[in-house]
């Protein structure tokens, strides 16, 4: 399920494809680019920052939350996850990928080379139209 907008309903059922099949004139078509993720994600970044907060003093990081409020630590923000987490500065972390999302498709890619996007797609996802049985 994908949610195009943060308050949005789910607005596309996608099922797994062999990412194999897709071509490059598919692939070249026109697309937004990022990073998707899963939530083990963040139990990798919440033992790096409690392991960094025990050898080097580091403050003890909040991964989600608003900064203003009370009790509340320093906000681990989305340029400090692009650059400590993203980059491979401090090896490599799991379950996030390089993704491509179409009209109809999402493309995963690893991350593996060199903090930039393999050209090989590993998973692939395509839009079907769900259908809803009628109430009898």
């Amino acid at each position: 399920m994908i949610f195009d907008s943060p308050n949005a309903p789910v607005s596309r059922y996608m099922r797994r494809i062999d990412a194999e099949s897709l071509g490059k004139n598919e692939l070249d078509s026109a697309h937004k680019s990022g990073i998707c993720f899963n939530n083990l994600l963040f139990n990798e970044v919440g033992w790096f920052v409690d392991s960094k907060r025990e050898s080097s003093g580091e403050p003890d990081y909040e991964i989600l939350g608003n900064p203003g409020e009370p009790d509340r630590g320093p906000l681990f923000t989305c340029c400090m996850m692009e650059e400590r987490i993203f980059s491979h500065e401090n090896g490599r972390f799991h379950n996030w990928w390089y993704a491509d999302l179409y009209d109809d498709l999402i493309v995963f890619y690893a991350p593996f080379k060199d903090g930039e996007k393999d050209t090989v797609p590993v998973k692939a996802w395509r839009r079907y139209n769900q259908v809803w049985r009628g109430k009898e």
